[in-house]
Protein backbone atom coordinates (compact mmCIF):
# COMPACT_ATOMS: atom_id res chain seq x y z
CA UNK A 1 0.00 0.00 0.00
CA UNK A 2 3.27 2.59 0.83
CA UNK A 3 4.43 1.88 -2.51
CA UNK A 4 0.97 3.61 -4.15
CA UNK A 5 0.90 6.32 -1.48
CA UNK A 6 4.85 7.94 -0.42
CA UNK A 7 5.51 8.56 -4.36
CA UNK A 8 1.74 10.76 -4.92
CA UNK A 9 2.78 12.31 -1.66
CA UNK A 10 6.55 13.08 -1.99
CA UNK A 11 6.69 13.68 -5.62
CA UNK A 12 7.85 10.83 -7.95
CA UNK A 13 11.08 12.75 -8.37
CA UNK A 14 13.50 10.36 -6.38
CA UNK A 15 11.13 7.94 -5.64
CA UNK A 16 12.80 5.17 -7.26
CA UNK A 17 12.19 2.06 -5.38
CA UNK A 18 12.78 -1.93 -6.50
CA UNK A 19 10.44 -4.39 -5.44
CA UNK A 20 11.44 -7.63 -4.14
CA UNK A 21 9.27 -10.38 -3.60
CA UNK A 22 11.76 -12.68 -1.46
CA UNK A 23 8.74 -12.96 1.16
CA UNK A 24 6.52 -14.11 -1.31
CA UNK A 25 4.15 -12.10 -3.45
CA UNK A 26 2.05 -11.36 -0.14
CA UNK A 27 4.75 -9.48 1.61
CA UNK A 28 6.50 -7.51 -0.63
CA UNK A 29 10.37 -5.38 0.29
CA UNK A 30 10.65 -2.32 -1.05
CA UNK A 31 14.22 -0.98 -1.02
CA UNK A 32 15.17 2.64 -1.61
CA UNK A 33 16.59 3.22 -5.23
CA UNK A 34 19.74 5.54 -5.30
CA UNK A 35 17.80 8.30 -6.30
CA UNK A 36 17.63 10.72 -2.94
CA UNK A 37 14.53 11.72 -1.34
CA UNK A 38 13.36 15.17 -2.16
CA UNK A 39 14.37 17.54 1.31
CA UNK A 40 10.96 18.36 1.49
CA UNK A 41 10.19 14.72 2.62
CA UNK A 42 12.49 15.37 5.80
CA UNK A 43 12.21 18.91 6.65
CA UNK A 44 8.82 20.01 5.33
CA UNK A 45 6.25 17.29 6.54
CA UNK A 46 4.45 15.83 10.29
CA UNK A 47 4.12 12.81 7.81
CA UNK A 48 1.83 9.95 9.33
CA UNK A 49 0.44 6.70 7.83
CA UNK A 50 -2.34 4.64 9.07
CA UNK A 51 -2.58 7.33 12.45
CA UNK A 52 1.13 6.24 12.96
CA UNK A 53 3.98 8.60 13.48
CA UNK A 54 6.35 7.91 10.36
CA UNK A 55 9.69 9.24 11.55
CA UNK A 56 12.55 9.38 8.96
CA UNK A 57 16.37 10.63 9.05
CA UNK A 58 18.91 11.18 6.28
CA UNK A 59 21.01 8.13 5.51
CA UNK A 60 24.58 8.46 7.01
CA UNK A 61 27.40 6.26 6.49
CA UNK A 62 27.37 3.98 9.66
CA UNK A 63 24.78 3.69 10.29
CA UNK A 64 23.17 0.78 11.71
CA UNK A 65 20.12 -0.42 13.91
CA UNK A 66 21.26 -0.04 16.69
CA UNK A 67 22.63 3.24 16.28
CA UNK A 68 20.19 5.22 14.68
CA UNK A 69 17.96 6.76 17.84
CA UNK A 70 14.12 7.86 16.80
CA UNK A 71 13.16 9.67 20.00
CA UNK A 72 10.92 12.48 19.35
CA UNK A 73 8.12 13.25 17.28
CA UNK A 74 8.09 16.68 15.32
CA UNK A 75 4.25 18.18 15.61
CA UNK A 76 2.88 21.94 15.07
CA UNK A 77 1.45 23.07 18.52
CA UNK A 78 -1.30 25.39 18.35
CA UNK A 79 -1.59 27.35 21.88
CA UNK A 80 -5.57 29.00 22.35
CA UNK A 81 -6.55 31.48 24.81
CA UNK A 82 -3.49 33.75 25.69
CA UNK A 83 -4.79 37.15 26.48
CA UNK A 84 -3.99 39.87 23.84
CA UNK A 85 -0.86 41.01 25.37
CA UNK A 86 1.02 37.72 25.68
CA UNK A 87 0.32 36.41 21.95
CA UNK A 88 4.09 37.13 21.17
CA UNK A 89 6.30 34.44 19.03
CA UNK A 90 8.49 34.69 22.06
CA UNK A 91 5.81 33.35 24.16
CA UNK A 92 4.94 31.02 21.86
CA UNK A 93 8.25 29.83 22.00
CA UNK A 94 8.61 29.59 25.87
CA UNK A 95 5.58 27.00 25.30
CA UNK A 96 7.36 25.14 23.03
CA UNK A 97 10.51 25.08 25.22
CA UNK A 98 8.82 23.27 28.02
CA UNK A 99 6.85 20.49 25.34
CA UNK A 100 10.50 19.87 24.00
CA UNK A 101 13.02 21.04 21.01
CA UNK A 102 11.11 24.03 19.51
CA UNK A 103 11.96 24.00 15.73
CA UNK A 104 9.74 26.84 14.33
CA UNK A 105 7.32 29.64 15.38
CA UNK A 106 5.05 30.65 12.71
CA UNK A 107 5.45 33.89 11.77
CA UNK A 108 2.17 35.66 11.74
CA UNK A 109 1.91 39.49 11.11
CA UNK A 110 -0.01 41.95 13.64
CA UNK A 111 -2.41 42.94 11.15
CA UNK A 112 -4.54 39.68 11.73
CA UNK A 113 -7.24 40.57 13.44
CA UNK A 114 -8.31 36.54 13.33
CA UNK A 115 -5.56 35.57 15.04
CA UNK A 116 -6.99 33.07 17.77
CA UNK A 117 -4.12 31.12 17.91
CA UNK A 118 -0.28 30.98 17.62
CA UNK A 119 1.85 27.31 16.10
CA UNK A 120 4.96 26.45 16.96
CA UNK A 121 6.66 22.92 15.89
CA UNK A 122 7.88 21.17 18.33
CA UNK A 123 10.33 17.92 18.41
CA UNK A 124 8.41 16.16 21.19
CA UNK A 125 10.11 13.37 23.29
CA UNK A 126 8.45 10.43 22.98
CA UNK A 127 8.83 9.22 26.49
CA UNK A 128 7.00 12.40 27.69
CA UNK A 129 3.57 12.91 28.15
CA UNK A 130 1.39 14.79 25.68
CA UNK A 131 0.36 18.17 27.75
CA UNK A 132 -3.29 19.22 27.33
CA UNK A 133 -2.33 22.77 28.39
CA UNK A 134 0.11 25.25 30.18
CA UNK A 135 0.09 27.73 32.77
CA UNK A 136 1.94 31.56 31.00
CA UNK A 137 2.35 34.15 33.23
CA UNK A 138 2.62 37.90 32.80
CA UNK A 139 5.22 40.77 34.23
CA UNK A 140 2.52 41.45 36.33
CA UNK A 141 2.78 37.50 37.73
CA UNK A 142 -1.14 36.98 37.04
CA UNK A 143 -1.65 33.73 35.31
CA UNK A 144 -3.47 32.12 32.40
CA UNK A 145 -4.34 29.09 31.37
CA UNK A 146 -3.44 28.26 27.52
CA UNK A 147 -4.94 25.02 25.77
CA UNK A 148 -2.36 23.27 23.45
CA UNK A 149 -3.88 21.60 20.18
CA UNK A 150 -1.96 19.14 18.43
CA UNK A 151 -1.84 18.94 14.54
CA UNK A 152 -1.80 15.65 13.24
CA UNK A 153 -1.75 13.98 16.40
CA UNK A 154 -0.98 10.57 15.57
CA UNK A 155 -2.30 7.47 17.59
CA UNK A 156 -2.63 8.56 21.33
CA UNK A 157 -3.18 6.66 24.63
CA UNK A 158 -5.10 8.84 26.89
CA UNK A 159 -4.39 7.00 29.95
CA UNK A 160 -0.96 7.31 30.31
CA UNK A 161 -0.61 10.56 27.72
CA UNK A 162 2.31 8.70 25.50
CA UNK A 163 2.22 8.68 21.74
CA UNK A 164 2.14 5.02 19.74
CA UNK A 165 -0.19 2.99 21.31
CA UNK A 166 -3.82 3.00 22.46
CA UNK A 167 -5.64 2.38 25.42
CA UNK A 168 -6.55 -1.13 24.97
CA UNK A 169 -2.51 -1.68 24.43
CA UNK A 170 -1.85 -0.07 27.70
CA UNK A 171 0.75 -1.45 30.05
Amino acid sequence: MGQEIFPVMWGRVGMGQEKSTRGGDKDPILRPHPAPLPPLVYTGGIWSFDNQALLLTRWKSGMTVTNVRFDSVSLWVQRWGAPFDIRTARVAEEVGNQLGRVLEVEKRRNIDGHNFFMRVKVAIPLEKKIRRGAFLARSDGKKFWVDLKYERLPILCHYCGLLGHELCFCA
